[in-house]
């Protein structure tokens, strides 16, 4: 939508609503403001048009830093059931980039691996084994589109189930959709064949209403870079690395030189990969350097406030005069 412009969807229609002004000026930042997934209470003003006077509170939300040099969280969906990760069976299968989705999401929010492209690989199982190694617990649904083997994954929209989509360009989450509904719900696009990235067909996140009162779900578009914001939950996708670092005889060890290294000799037996361990100190530390900011950032605002309250003082002792 156009700018101070949102769409409401109800089980009815489809509105154009914009924000009561008590309520824009009660919002304190752009995080604040409705985004996708929100519910919200607004009242119609006409056939077409609809005004929101209160955004209902968030049971969880997905979130990420802007791109950029800029630190300020973007809100990529709220209130989700479940997050489809897409990875397709071909060169985009990354596990760096699955460890990034799975630090950076609410620990209520239930992910589900999709390994999409069965049909043009020849080996899924390859696949599989290298995810359970590291997430022996976590759901992984092998599908095909073309194939239309994805049965199981489908039982998961039902009413009243939100669901959000992750993964970057030309991995297939568009085709999966539409193939399960049969009926085009999402646009597609072309992959460039000889680096198997695709086309962004999704040029901003959207929310639509499934067929056959089947829920809703959340597409993205194509997300090649998804800098960490809030993890403080996601530190259980790297609960093995967190419970080794405990075993190590000092409790400062830096695994580096240190002797009675818990860590070092995982990597060396082979129990802890050294990608897996490099990726986990990279999240680390770019999520350090995100609250080190944060801090920052209220303190400015703090101070800002502390220097107008002084302003204030002093023009009302100049008015007394």
């Amino acid at each position: 939508m156009g700018k101070n412009q949102y769409k409401i969807l109800t089980e009815s229609e489809e509105l154009t609503a914009y924000i009561k002004g008590s309520l824009r000026y009660s919002l304190t930042d752009f995080a604040s403001f409705p985004t996708v997934g929100d519910w919200v209470i607004y009242q119609k003003i006409d056939n077409n048009h609809a005004m929101i006077f209160e955004i209902l509170s968030r049971k969880n939300k997905i979130s990420r830093k802007v791109s950029g040099l800029k630190v300020e969280e973007q809100i990529l969906a709220t209130n989700v059931d479940y997050v489809l990760i897409c990875l397709s069976l071909n060169e985009n299968f990354n596990l760096n980039r699955l460890e990034r989705y799975l630090f950076a999401f609410d620990s209520d929010v239930k992910p589900i691996i999709v390994l999409t492209k069965k049909d043009l690989c020849e080996d899924p199982e390859k696949y599989v084994e290298q995810i359970r190694k590291d997430y022996p617990d976590l759901r992984i649904e092998v599908v095909s589109a073309i194939n239309r083997e994805f049965q199981s994954l489908k039982k998961i929209f039902s009413k009243g189930t939100t669901c959000v989509l992750i993964g970057s360009s030309g991995v297939g989450k568009s085709t999966l959709v539409n193939t399960f509904f049969d009926k085009e719900i999402l646009r597609t696009g072309s992959i460039y064949e000889k680096t198997s990235k695709g086309k962004h067909t999704t040029t901003a996140r959207q929310l639509v209403v499934l067929p056959n009162n089947q829920g809703y779900l959340i597409d993205t578009p194509g997300i090649r870079e998804l800098s960490v914001w809030d993890t403080d939950e996601g530190e259980d996708s790297f609960k093995d690395i967190r419970e080794l670092a405990k075993q190590c005889r000092f409790k400062n060890c830096h695994h580096i030189s240190e002797p009675d290294c818990a860590i070092k000799k995982a990597i060396e037996t082979g129990k802890l990969s050294r990608r897996r361990y490099e990726n986990y100190l990279k999240l680390h530390s770019e999520e350090e350097y995100i609250k080190k900011e944060k801090g920052y950032q209220k303190n400015q605002i703090r101070n800002k406030k502390i220097r107008e309250r002084e302003n204030a003082k002093k023009a009302r002792r100049l008015i007394k005069k």
